[in-house]
Order: structure tokens, then C-alpha cells, then sequence
């Protein structure tokens, strides 16, 4: 193992206990009325709105606004720290991340998001510019996992590094799947333990 490749949102973030409450908090409807909206606003974008924002499809401004007109009583301008409110950090896997690094890797954060998102997220993620070499986030690239194009833009930022020797870390088992065909071993992330051990046994095997 080169290089390790780690999932943003239930890898190094977890669900906030309170994070229904939170977002609807900030935001002035509940997750499900926003879901409700989002399918809503689908029609007028001629697709999934989420999808559209996070390959960069369409511009935040234009998502908020597809989303008043379908929920006007809703604070549309807060929806990103509404979104990201739900999320909490993973002290013991940024740990991890950081301990692979330490030893040379290259790591790489790869998120699903809107590419003006991040100073949203960036607080769930101390350390990121220490941490990782590299952050790939779907709206700037123009695809989003599962997507093969993530994974081919990823190669070519890691500058020679085979995909045989990157393994990449996902929650979601489509993802992983995707990372496979592209060359590299996948570790779906059920639990953090698990998920050390699997990247301490990848990396003892490699050395």
C-alpha cells in the first residue's frame, strides 16, 4: 500500500446524535420536508438536485433556489451548515489516516459535495491540510462516486502510484465496487476498529 483513500462522510465523520434536530434547526424544516422538496425541485432541474450540485451541474445559488420555490418557509440559504451539522468527527480514524501519512503514504480525501461546500466540513476534519495530500471533491472534478471518472481523475493527482497499490475506504458498498474496478482494493467501512485493522494488515503486508 502507496496510497490510502478515505471516504468523507461515515469514515472520518459520524451521525450527530442530534443531527435530525440540528438541520432542522438551521435550516427551518425537517430532513424529510427538505427530501420531499429536493424530489420537487427535481422537475424544474430536469434531475436529482443533489446529484446536479455535487458534480457541479448546477450552482449552489440555483439548488437554494429550485428548493424555496418548493419550500419557501425554509431558510434555503443555510442548508449547507444544516447538512454538515449532522456530521461529527472521527477522532480514532483521522487518527489512523494521520499515523499512514506519518509513515509516508499518500492519503487522499475523496467526498461527494458541492465544490463551495467545504468550509462547512472543513471544521469536522482538524488536521486536513497536515493529513492529506490530496482532497478530491466531486463538484470540482464533475463526477461523484461511484462514478469511474472520480476514481481516474484520483489516479492521475497520485503521479504514478498503480491503482494495485492504493486501497481505498467507503461506507458505501457501490463506491467500494467502483474502486475495485478501477484497480484498487476496498475496504467497506462497517466500524472504525475493523476498519484500522484491515488498513494495519494492508500495510504490514506491504512492507
Amino acid at each position: 500500500m502507496r496510497a490510502l483513500i478515505v471516504d468523507y462522510g461515515g469514515v472520518l465523520t459520524t451521525r450527530s446524535s442530534t443531527g435530525r434536530e440540528d438541520f432542522q434547526r438551521l435550516f427551518g424544516a425537517s430532513m424529510l420536508e427538505y427530501r420531499d422538496a429536493a424530489v420537487r425541485a427535481a422537475g424544474e432541474l430536469g434531475g436529482n438536485p443533489v446529484d446536479l450540485v455535487e458534480t457541479g451541474q448546477i450552482t449552489t445559488k440555483q439548488f437554494q433556489s429550485a428548493l424555496a420555490a418548493a419550500l419557501p418557509n425554509a431558510n434555503v440559504d443555510a442548508l449547507g451548515p444544516a447538512y454538515y451539522s449532522q456530521h461529527i468527527s472521527n477522532p480514532e480514524m483521522l487518527k489512523c489516516v494521520a499515523d499512514h501519512h506519518a509513515r509516508g503514504l499518500t492519503t487522499v480525501l475523496m467526498t461527494n459535495a458541492a465544490a463551495d461546500w467545504t468550509d462547512y466540513w472543513r471544521p469536522t476534519v482538524p488536521g486536513m491540510e497536515e493529513t492529506f495530500d490530496h482532497v478530491v471533491i466531486s463538484g470540482s472534478v464533475g463526477a461523484r462516486k461511484p462514478d469511474p471518472r472520480i476514481f481516474e481523475h484520483t489516479l492521475k493527482l497520485l503521479e504514478g502510484i498503480p491503482a494495485a497499490e492504493c486501497v481505498f475506504v467507503d461506507d458505501e458498498e457501490a463506491n467500494c465496487a467502483a474502486a475495485e474496478a478501477a484497480g484498487m482494493s476496498a475496504i467497506r467501512f462497517v466500524d472504525t476498529a475493523s476498519t484500522v485493522a484491515s488498513l494495519a494488515n494492508a500495510s504490514a503486508t506491504t512492507r
